[in-house]
């Protein structure tokens, strides 16, 4: 049975959130995320078309060769209305991933803003030492 885009960015969604074993996802650009999952190539950034701004997911393996998930696009042009229902849920699974990841990002930045001598220590540490 093949794994839908939708049971994937939930799956990505809950592996983005703190805790042991956690996606650790890096800004790439502004408003773009990388992240590399057993040799996964995983990225997240907005796209942009004639009236409407989404976002999408890129995976791609050691071939280069990207597949997408992109969030849909609303059937109409002012609000959330989509098609079917499955939509709507892909769309706001993949904005509360971006949520989430730039959460992540976010506090990641903030905690070597508030104590960067402790991330210093470590940095020096793990190219000295090969541990964290």
């Amino acid at each position: 049975m093949p794994v839908d885009d939708l049971y994937f960015v939930r799956y990505l969604l809950q592996s983005t959130q703190p805790g042991e074993g956690c996606i650790f996802w890096q800004e790439a650009d502004s408003g773009s995320w990388r992240a590399e999952i057993n040799g996964v190539k995983v990225s997240l950034f907005h796209t942009h078309e004639m009236g409407w701004s989404g976002l999408c997911l890129s995976l791609s393996g050691s071939d280069g060769n990207p597949v997408y998930i992109e969030e849909p696009k609303p059937s109409s042009f002012f609000g959330r209305r989509y098609r079917q229902n499955d939509q709507l849920l892909l769309a706001e699974a993949i904005r509360a991933l971006a949520d989430a990841i730039s959460g992540q990002c976010h506090s990641r930045r903030r905690r070597a803003l508030e104590e960067p001598e402790a991330l210093r220590e470590a940095l020096f540490r793990k190219v000295l030492f090969g541990s964290p």
